[in-house]
């Protein structure tokens, strides 16, 4: 098939998986990239990757804060609708869509006359959410502006001929918040990378990891407060691995780390290879993030044989089934699995060796390949 492939994606997990599909689908299909210029390609850059590279100029710094709003729908709208005229003339047999960093479901799918599969990787969570609607509709302007977004991605996401979801969780979230039928199209896990290495658990470092943008979203407070329950002669390290943070919410979570006596490190935009070593060196990975709605985490951790423990909600129920523990969001009740399970190498060696199998077994790009490419062939003109 001749694809196009449209994304406006920050760094972080969409991304990873948008990466890890072209460089299977370029093996058997001929693939163009079209993107914005505020998209990140210096996170798993997929230009080396397809035949052609359309690359449009975009910018908010020129739009005044009262107005930002309405700027941002008003002119990435035109701009979409260039865009996806530009493909509809390029004769694609289907269009492969990815969220927008700005409103999520992208203006390209109201316009374009090619057929087209969005992986909606999750509904806009601000316009659904009450956390989030709470946290960014601090002003009127701010909530008229959250409204207008939230119409367009609405009517946007209704246009896709076909939406994929990575989780029950998220088809269910996606009906709730767009009437959208979607498919469950699971992503997968790199196990060329992530893999256990001869680095062992089994130290006097008692470490463990968590990995997420450093925001709210991500539950580091509650990791943190857990942590800071279990008694200090066995009180683990925490390592906190980021790809982008807000400064204010990691000023917070150092500040209550130092005051519950929580020994935290931050790292930022680590590569593959750091990232593998960090999980084969800490004895587990902490998954505290709120109603995640599929998370990568958990399943590059258990693929290096190292446990899980995540909170019992949204998409790690359908992900973290073996070779981990789901917790209820209470910090006394996570605070005993940690010190439970970083205590007991025998149960380490054994919960890291079932969930490397089960990651194996049912996690693998192969199969999510086959799916997408079968969705993809369906959608197509």
């Amino acid at each position: 098939m001749k694809i196009a492939i449209y994304h406006n994606l920050p760094s972080g997990g969409a991304k990873r998986a948008l990466y890890e599909y072209v460089v299977r689908l370029k093996k058997t299909h001929e693939i163009d990239l079209y993107n914005l210029s505020t998209s990140d390609e210096n996170f798993f850059d997929l230009r080396p990757h397809v035949k052609k590279v359309y690359t449009y100029e975009f910018s908010t710094k020129r739009f005044p804060f009262v107005k930002r709003g309405y700027n941002i729908i008003f002119n990435l709208k035109q701009l979409e609708k260039k865009i996806a005229a530009d493909i509809d003339s390029r004769n694609y047999d289907v269009v492969f869509v990815h969220h927008c960093q700005f409103i999520q479901s992208p203006f390209i799918l109201r316009f374009l006359k090619t057929p087209s599969v969005y992986y909606c990787q999750e509904p806009r969570r601000v316009s659904y959410e009450y956390n989030f609607k709470i946290k960014h509709n601090k002003s009127v302007k701010a909530l008229v502006g959250n409204y207008l977004l939230s119409r367009e991605d609405e009517i946007n996401a209704r246009s896709a001929t076909t939406v994929l979801a990575n989780s029950y969780y998220s088809m269910e979230s996606i009906y709730k918040s767009y009437g959208i039928e979607s498919k469950v199209c699971y992503l997968g896990v790199n196990m060329e990378n992530f893999k256990a290495t001869k680095q062992g658990k089994h130290n006097n470092s008692r470490k463990v990891v968590s990995v997420g943008a450093l925001d709210s979203a991500k539950g580091f407070e509650f990791v943190v407060k857990s942590i800071s329950l279990i008694p200090t002669e066995i009180r683990p390290k925490l390592i906190i691995i980021s790809d982008r943070w807000n400064l204010g919410y990691k000023s917070y979570i150092l500040n209550l780390a130092q005051q519950l006596s929580v020994q935290v490190r931050t790292l930022r935009q680590v590569s593959d290879k750091k990232l593998v070593e960090i999980y084969n060196s800490s004895r587990i990975t902490l998954c505290g993030a709120h109603l995640e709605p599929f998370g990568f985490t958990a399943l590059e951790s258990m693929a290096c044989k190292t446990p899980v423990i995540a909170v019992k909600e949204a998409g790690f129920r359908e992900t973290v089934t073996e070779g981990g523990i789901l917790v209820d969001r209470d910090e006394q009740k996570f605070a005993e699995a940690i010190a439970t399970l970083s205590e007991n190498m025998d149960l380490l060696e054994q919960l890291g060796k079932l969930g490397e199998q089960y990651v194996k077994k049912n996690w693998t790009w192969k199969s999510s390949l086959n799916k997408l490419e079968s969705y993809l062939q369906k959608t197509s003109k």
